[in-house]
């Protein structure tokens, strides 16, 4: 807050000098950043998380869980040994990696 809102350091270490709310600029929707970044945030991300909760009630309703619950527990499973095993940026060159790797060989 210190350093966008109340601008204490100008433009100083800006790598664009200009601040968006007082230059408009004609690639956003309505020339402004924030609506538009709402407008696309309420666009995609409340259909598709609407489309979701749909699909998960639908799954309560018509009694399909004890089906999904395993499915989902294999796929997550199978994801989670890829990152092991392929060295994801999370777990790269850990003790985590070196633990895993002496599970895995027993």
């Amino acid at each position: 807050m210190r350093l966008y809102v109340r601008r204490r350091q100008g433009n100083l270490f800006k790598f664009n000098a200009k601040w968006p709310s007082e230059s408009r600029s004609d690639i956003f929707m309505f020339s402004s950043q924030n609506t538009d970044n709402m407008i696309r945030s309420f666009g995609t991300g409340v259909p598709i998380w609407t489309a979701y909760e749909v699909f998960v009630l639908w799954v309560f309703a018509n009694g399909w869980v004890p089906w999904l619950i395993p499915i989902i527990h294999e796929f997550h499973f199978y994801c989670i040994h890829r990152l092991i095993r392929s060295g994801g940026t999370a777990v790269t060159g850990s003790r985590y990696q070196n633990l895993c790797n002496y599970i895995n060989i027993l």
